[in-house]
């Protein structure tokens, strides 16, 4: 989560297709947060696990996984 994003030249290892300039630092955070999030409900701590999954949220609103871990 503390590695600094960055596009390569050829930027086969971004996850999504970048059509408008976007705030790597802060994807990378939001995806951290909601993997985070999952491990720590893998390893059966719920409460940890929704407040990553709250902060993802806080982050961008319209990220669906975390809204359906939360509504689960």
């Amino acid at each position: 989560m503390k590695a600094g994003a960055n596009i390569e030249y050829f930027a086969t290892s971004l996850p999504d297709l970048l059509l408008f300039e976007d705030d790597l630092e802060k994807r990378n955070r939001v995806e951290c947060l909601f993997l985070r999030g999952l491990a720590k409900q893998g390893l059966g701590q719920g409460a940890d696990a929704c407040e990553d999954y709250r902060e993802v949220l806080r982050l961008d609103s319209n990220h669906i996984w975390a809204q359906e871990q939360l509504r689960a």
